[in-house]
């Protein structure tokens, strides 16, 4: 299975997303973030645009920026009403 997912992500038909040094898959392979939760470790887009890196970012001298990603932890709406019950 893993190796039809990693051909899939060499031909950009997902992408991979590296997690604590595990490995996900994403079907959605446009440019975009996600928040992850951090009582159910799940994974869910993040449907805004934050726009462009700060140009500090991209000037800095020590790292010649390539791409970046974008992960907002906190609790999902369902593990947070589990917590209220």
């Amino acid at each position: 299975m893993y190796r039809n997912l990693n051909q899939l992500a060499d031909g950009n038909m997902i992408q991979r997303i590296y997690d604590d040094g595990h490995v996900r898959y994403d079907g959605h392979t446009d440019r975009h973030d996600h928040y992850r939760c951090i009582r159910c470790d799940r994974i869910f887009d993040l449907e805004i645009n934050l726009g462009e890196l700060p140009s500090a970012i991209l000037e800095d001298s020590r790292f010649k920026v390539t791409g970046y990603s974008v992960e907002v932890t906190g609790v999902c709406n369902e593990c947070h009403l589990t917590e209220e019950e």
